[in-house]
């Protein structure tokens, strides 16, 4: 039992690594980046809750940690701020909720756009770039 524990640890970040890299266009219905962005956007301005903003989005997110076995990978990932886009990941224990979605674009590391749920205040959109697992 604890090495199927121990197994899981060490295989979650590598399988949310894998997750995001190997759907380029798993961003919208219709793969375009703008399309994704724009969606993300008006979800998290109308303040839509975690748990319809998938539906509102129009396509399932890569990460929403509602799910339990998305919190798990979650609290393993590896999140960069993002280069080109603002704003970026907010400290994760100000957070309740978080959803993302991997960007349809090229990038050495899969580029995500997502929406936090902060413990405090309203829904925010977000920026960032999944890391390979060390």
């Amino acid at each position: 039992m604890g090495r199927c524990l121990l197994l899981e640890g060490l295989l979650t970040p590598v399988l949310l690594f894998a997750s995001a890299t190997s759907t380029p266009a798993a961003g919208h219905a219709d793969g375009t980046d703008a399309n994704l962005l724009a969606a993300v956007k008006a979800a998290a301005e109308k303040g839509i809750g975690p748990d319809k903003v998938e539906a509102a989005v129009g396509t399932k997110a890569t990460l929403n940690t509602l799910r339990k076995v998305d919190r798990d990978a979650f609290s393993l990932a590896d999140i960069a701020a993002d280069p080109d886009r603002k704003p970026a990941l907010p400290p994760r224990d100000s957070l309740r909720w978080v959803v993302y979605w991997v960007r349809p674009i090229d990038s050495r590391t899969p580029k995500i756009v997502g929406i936090v749920w902060p413990r405090e205040g309203k829904p925010q959109p977000f920026y960032g770039e999944v890391l390979p697992p060390r």
